[in-house]
């Protein structure tokens, strides 16, 4: 090795490699330790790469905050309330957790000991000791849950690592929205990490409290999987005699008691309907440029509280999906292709967006979209695959095959099973239906017949619903 390549390694060493301690009992077995992690043990993520960069620089009870944090917000599928129970004691979240008193992190007197566990080895040992095991049974019970997040923790960092870049920094785009692109250095627009840590617990409390949950198993395209918006919110239990406190979740725009009316739990449904068709389009972690755009507008929106209004909310989302939908049409026109005769080549967004516009047309007492008061309630799903209704084996060329009348949305295992089936025989299925392919069943049936003129009628049923765009969304 040469002088120059010894230098370049040392240089190297010194400022790029972590070297971490990892004490051991005096009998451990050295040789056996090392191969065990080494053949088994967990790699680092490159996340916890960052954590220790951002944490190298602080203090002890600083450390132990910001580590405390970041580890509570990193289990993305449990409401954050329930992973800080202690610092939720002592008035994180406000007197019913449903608040956020970022002052609380700052109380010099309040991080380091008094959050750790009290039952000391010295305490332990003493000949008087009682456990009490209520701590250990509540916290069990109360991040058990069916619920899963719609973005994991590493790409869910990388757009609060972006959001406070552009919010405080004003630095637009310096954090790609995708976590296999995760920085392995000390990110420059974080110099204060404190500050930051803050920062992503605001984040996340938000995330929590205006973003759907998942309840079911999301990789089972055919399942019963429903969505959730929820908020945290006290609740008081008795056990042996003793009284404490708990989170429980109740709906995010309703509140939280039985006089919640039909209205309240519209509000609810109509967000969780439109953030759903959000997430089963983009259904990646990666690059969701609709969450992160939600995410900055709430950031900005509540300094001073975590509170937003549903309507503002509503109308925020909406734009967005309104906006996305002018986009497509853009740049289908741009490529003079017709965004309304593309097949199998149809945007998902599209279908799903048509599916959201006929459930809003339902809900008017007086639509003038055709079928609009055929629809029912429905969950989105992670529908992948556009199905020719008619299917392309029928050679029938007076037919547009590719017209959007002629399309719908299915799961890829429901997609092979019913291919070159006739329309017929699809329209026996009944269940679990979004609105557009309801629509086209329930015609099938009634006339019991699929063909040229059934299609070009249901065309113009989309055109006619898209025409009512800015009737039915509140933008």
């Amino acid at each position: 090795m040469s002088d120059g390549e010894k230098a370049l390694l040392s240089e190297y060493i010194r400022n790029k490699v972590i070297l971490v301690c990892t004490p051991l009992p005096e009998d451990t077995d050295v040789a056996a330790y090392f191969e065990i992690m080494n053949n088994r043990g967990e790699q680092l993520q490159a996340h916890e790469v960052i954590k220790a960069l951002l944490m190298s620089d602080l203090g002890t009870s600083q450390r132990y905050i910001f580590s405390t944090v970041w580890d509570a917000c990193s289990q993305m599928d449990i409401p954050i309330q329930k992973t800080l129970s202690k610092l939720r004691n002592k008035g994180l979240f406000g007197e019913q957790f449903d608040g956020l008193n970022l002052e609380i992190i700052d109380n010099v007197d309040f991080v380091g000991s008094s959050i750790k566990n009290e039952y000391t080895i010295d305490r332990i040992l003493d000949s008087g000791f009682t456990y009490d095991n209520h701590d250990a049974e509540d916290m069990k019970e109360e991040t058990d849950t069916d619920l899963k997040s719609i973005i994991d923790f590493p790409n869910f960092l990388m757009h609060a690592m972006r959001l406070y870049a552009e919010a405080e920094k004003k630095m637009v785009n310096a954090v790609p929205l995708n976590a296999d692109k995760m920085p392995v250095t000390k990110p420059e627009f974080i110099s204060d990490s404190m500050d930051f840590i803050k920062a992503l617990l605001r984040i996340r409390v938000l995330f929590d409290r205006y973003v759907v949950k998942i309840q079911g198993d999301a990789d089972d395209e055919e399942n019963d999987l429903k969505w959730r918006l929820q908020r945290p919110s006290k609740y008081e239990y008795n056990k042996n005699g003793n009284t404490y406190f708990r989170v429980g979740l109740v709906n995010t725009f309703s509140n939280g008691t039985s006089t919640d009316n039909d209205e309240r739990e519209d509000i609810n449904n109509r967000i969780v309907k439109l953030e759903s068709m959000l997430q089963v389009t983009f259904k990646t972690p990666k690059y969701k440029e609709w969450l992160y755009s939600v995410l900055m507008w709430m950031y900005k929106e509540t300094k001073d509280n975590i509170n937003i209004e549903h309507d503002s909310l509503l109308r925020v989302i909406e734009q967005w999906s309104l906006n996305y939908y002018e986009m497509l049409q853009k740049k289908w026109d741009s490529e003079s292709r017709p965004l309304l005769a593309a097949g199998t080549d149809t945007p998902r967004f599209l279908l799903n967006f048509i599916d959201y516009l006929y459930w809003l047309a339902s809900k008017q007492e007086k639509s003038i979209v055709r079928f609009a008061n055929k629809i029912s309630d429905f969950q989105f799903r992670y529908y992948n695959s556009v199905e020719h209704h008619l299917p392309q084996s029928y050679k029938n060329t007076d037919v547009d095959m590719d017209s959007i009348g002629n399309l719908c949305l299915i799961s890829r295992h429901k997609n092979s099973s019913l291919n070159d089936k006739g329309p017929e025989e699809k329209a026996k299925i009944e269940e679990g239906l979004q609105p557009k392919r309801l629509i086209m069943y329930r015609i099938t049936r009634a006339k019991q017949h699929w063909g040229k003129v059934e299609i070009e009628e249901h065309q113009k049923d989309i055109e006619d619903l898209l025409d009512q765009i800015y009737n039915l969304l509140s933008v």
